[in-house]
């Protein structure tokens, strides 16, 4: 683990619009546990850096950033016959290039390669996607439709599974997402009603059916049922996607 001090022209990489940043350290962990440990000294952690960076652009102040560029358990993706883990740390180019994901669940793989521009995919990780609370965000949504579990590291020990749809402002680092039986789910999503919301829907080989809608809110809106529902709607777009959504999750439903 290395650390550049306050004064590394380090911290300022980047446009001249960087020089808006306050002094910061940059710790430079090698392993999950090194990164609990700057945590419970306060730093705060940076993936692949995009929304963190326009955060202290617009005043935020860390103290010490760890970078997690350099701990690659994050970055792993398994499938151990049951359960598919992507490592937080992945990019989203691997995600939807990885030949485990593109094997045991293409449909999420296909999905994936649409999140953001080239740039975004390239840098961007499923992590720092996932928790970064933008409505228009998509990781959340995508992956509570397909039931997915997000997994903490607690800074004292131990971990947490939470569902991925409520991953945000949960405590500690997140380790991965995993998804069980990817091959049982057919996942379906529709991006042209982006303008009032993103529509992800899973199939589950039991019969349940999992609708998930971003773009409402700091998390995406989920219902679970036997058949295509909708989750209780608020809001100026309310009656539209009312009256739009059940026409729509049925033609999903059918291909």
């Amino acid at each position: 683990m290395t650390t550049a001090g306050p004064s590394s022209p380090a911290e300022l990489v980047g446009s001249h619009s960087g020089f808006r940043i306050a002094h910061f350290e940059l710790a430079r962990p090698s392993t999950v546990d090194e990164t609990l440990a700057l945590m419970r000294e306060g730093a705060t952690v940076m993936g692949g850096g995009l929304d963190l960076v326009d955060r202290m652009k617009a005043g935020l102040s860390p103290r010490c950033i760890a970078s997690l560029s350099r701990v690659e358990a994050l970055k792993a993706v398994s499938f151990d016959g049951q359960t598919l883990r992507i490592g937080a740390g992945a990019t989203h180019r691997c995600v939807s290039s990885d030949t485990q994901v593109n094997a045991v669940f293409p449909d999420l793989a296909r999905i994936w390669s649409g999140i953001g521009n080239v740039r975004i995919r390239a840098r961007g990780t499923v992590g720092g996607n996932l928790m970064a609370a933008m409505p228009a965000y998509e990781a959340a949504t995508i992956l509570a439709a397909c039931g997915a579990e997000a997994v903490f590291g607690d800074v004292d020990g131990g971990a947490r599974p939470v569902p991925a749809g409520k991953a945000v402002d949960t405590s500690g680092l997140l380790l991965h997402v995993a998804i069980a039986e990817p091959g049982k789910i057919r996942l379906s999503i529709y991006r042209s009603l982006r303008d009032y919301a993103l529509v992800v829907r899973g199939d589950f080989a039991d019969g349940r059916v999992i609708v998930a809608l971003g773009g409402l809110g700091r998390n995406p809106l989920v219902a679970v049922g036997d058949k295509a529902e909708i989750p209780a709607l608020s809001g100026s777009h309310a009656d539209y996607l009312s009256a739009v959504l059940p026409r729509l999750l049925e033609r999903m439903r059918r291909g």
